[in-house]
């Protein structure tokens, strides 16, 4: 399956949960469920742009870290060392 045929199915599959939150709405008797339908949408479609932001920032987060890493490989601390308190020592 390639990008395009996943965006086609990843939007008709949107399309059916949508559907599917209006008839469960109005089943469950709330009134304006147009209204009501619009606002959860716009909600979500809020959360997912902020977890996106979130993601790219922690994305660059650990490229940085990796990169700073791979300059300076962390010291490895034998276990005789750590039982003996010497941790701070080093």
């Amino acid at each position: 399956m390639n990008d395009e045929e996943l965006i086609k199915a990843a939007l008709q599959l949107k399309k059916e949960e949508d559907e599917e939150l209006a008839k469960l709405l109005e089943k469950a008797g709330f009134l304006f469920v147009p209204i009501l339908l619009k606002y959860i949408l716009q909600t979500e479609d809020k959360m997912d742009d902020t977890l996106q932001i979130d993601y790219e920032e922690v994305w660059e987060k650990v490229q940085k870290f990796l990169e700073k890493r791979k300059k300076n490989p962390p010291n490895y601390l034998s276990r005789s060392c750590l039982e003996e308190g010497r941790l701070n020592q080093i």
